[in-house]
């Protein structure tokens, strides 16, 4: 009986250290979500820079195109 009730109490406090641990962590802020997008964008741009591709307008071959779908996936 002695050792449920020992397990019962080491659960409940292991929940409880788990839950307050989660909710300790730092969140991004919205402005590192923005600079952390940006970035990747800028990677986009740089990668596919020589193609003079612009957002949205995908011309007719493979690289413009996959400069459109490199700046969806940084959203």
């Amino acid at each position: 009986m002695i050792r449920i009730s020992t397990l019962a109490i080491g659960l409940v406090l292991s929940v409880t250290v788990s839950a307050f641990a989660a909710e300790n962590q730092p969140s991004q802020t919205s402005s590192q979500k923005a600079q952390s997008k940006e970035a990747c964008r800028s990677k986009c741009e740089a990668q596919f820079n020589e193609y003079k591709c612009t957002e949205g307008v995908a011309p007719m071959h493979g690289p413009c195109e996959q400069f459109n779908e490199c700046l969806q996936d940084c959203d």
